[in-house]
């Protein structure tokens, strides 16, 4: 594998994650392209070129950065579906191609590369579940999504995040802070050009929360754009090995599960010695592809890719430099208490006895 495909690889796996709380008619809205609100934006979430100052106020650049969005109330795979992503994970890889080699006088055949366990670690580390003693799923932050109709719905959102860091809450989801990152978006439908009702939200919540905190998504969710996109920023989701896991995507997932299940028996393990049925091999076997993000146009794009930019620049970069802050700011008084406790105890448990260097000779 190419130094390139680790990095992206690296980035991918182990990135910043952020939450994301959705009212029931921004979801409606969502579901209309076939989409959660996190799968939304994950396609839109890598920047290219990000700053951010260390404790000492100097600049750091993070290329390509990768923030990774999930639904709050995704649950853990259960083993049996884990089991199943794994094994579909190389069930749909295609057969790499041959190379022969010379080894003693001899000539091997084998293949050339093994995407099957590319994909296979891919999925694995996808598909881990939060742990308590490692923080590099947690959230960060949380995206709170409400329509431009249902305005009640942001103080009951924000208690819900605000109940889910409670020292008693033992299931997920795991935050990296008790400070949380609270981030507001209201999702207009772009093809109604009344923003009177959504302009108040936003500016309701602008004076409450601030402007770097707020963001108004328009998109479209009713009408097939002029000009189709050909860019398939969701082809991915058509894997089974990388659907979501939210609510919304399992009710969509059922009939997929359930054929998963009945083939996981048939499936032979990919460092087993024995044969296998090609007609297994991910290039015979057709699944339904969904057409995700039909509704949405290129101005869409670009009002997706705004709000990702808003949020990391304008929100998520400033809380990472707090939380440094912070967290050498504890890092030092620690250190101070030290010395403090250090020096007393010897003032303490020191002698006024002169030493035999301080004793004048007679």
């Amino acid at each position: 594998m190419a130094c390139d495909d680790d990095d992206d690889f690296v980035r991918g796996i182990f990135c910043p994650h952020v939450a994301v709380l959705c009212s029931d008619k921004a979801q409606e809205m969502c579901r209309k392209n076939n989409l959660n609100f996190s799968d939304l934006l994950n396609p839109f979430a890598r920047l290219t070129d990000v700053n951010f100052k260390d404790t000492n106020g100097s600049t750091i650049n993070v290329p390509n950065l990768q923030i990774k969005f999930s639904n709050i109330n995704s649950q853990p795979l259960s083993v049996t579906k884990e089991r199943s992503r794994l094994h579909n994970s190389v069930n749909v890889t295609t057969e790499p191609s041959n190379i022969t080699v010379k080894i003693g006088g001899r000539e091997i055949t084998i293949p050339e590369n093994t995407p099957w366990f590319t994909k296979w670690r891919r999925t694995f580390l996808q598909i881990q579940n939060v742990s308590d003693h490692e923080y590099t799923k947690h959230f960060l932050g949380c995206v709170i999504v409400i329509s431009s109709f249902d305005e009640e719905q942001v103080s009951i959102l924000t208690q819900q995040v605000q109940q889910s860091i409670l020292p008693n809450q033992n299931q997920s989801p795991k935050w990296f802070h008790t400070t949380i990152l609270r981030y507001y978006v209201v999702l207009h439908e772009s093809l109604n050009p009344d923003l009177t009702i959504a302009n108040k939200i936003i500016e309701t919540l602008q004076s409450a929360y601030g402007h770097s905190s707020c963001h108004l998504l328009r998109l479209n969710s009713c009408k097939y754009p002029k000009t189709e996109l050909t860019e398939g920023l969701w082809d991915y989701l058509n894997n089974s090995f990388n659907l979501n896991d939210s609510t919304e995507s399992q009710d969509q997932s059922g009939e997929f599960e359930n054929s998963l299940n009945s083939v996981d028996n048939s499936l032979i393990h990919p460092l087993s010695p024995q044969e296998y049925n090609k007609s297994l091999n991910g290039e015979s076997k057709t699944h339904i592809q969904k057409i995700y993000g039909a509704y949405l146009d290129e101005n869409d794009h670009n009002n997706i890719r705004d709000l990702t930019k808003h949020f990391v620049s304008r929100s998520l970069i400033p809380y990472i430099e707090s939380q440094i802050q912070s967290l050498n700011e504890s890092v030092t008084n620690k250190k101070g208490v030290s010395r403090s406790l250090l020096s007393a105890t010897k003032r303490w448990f020191s002698t006024n006895k002169p030493t035999a260097a301080a004793v004048p000779a007679t």
